[in-house]
């Protein structure tokens, strides 16, 4: 297998990359009504440099896995 700036016929070189959640900030969740969302970059960590890749969002009140109740709502 060939990457894009590999030579053809060149070994295969495994390239370490890693996931990480940036630092979170507080927001407003639309969903709960409630100051109770966090959000954040999704980072890239390659050789290279760092890279944003995305975000993510969790929100404390809905997506709570030990409370069910919001989950039986139609």
């Amino acid at each position: 297998m060939t990457g894009p700036r590999q030579p053809p016929g060149a070994p295969y070189t495994a390239l370490r990359l890693t996931t990480a959640p940036g630092t979170p900030t507080e927001g407003w969740c639309a969903a709960c009504k409630a100051n109770s969302r966090l959000s954040g970059a999704l980072l890239l960590l390659a050789p290279g440099g760092v890279s944003t890749i995305g975000t993510y969002s969790w929100c404390d009140i809905c997506e709570d896995p030990a409370d069910q109740r919001g989950r039986d709502r139609g």
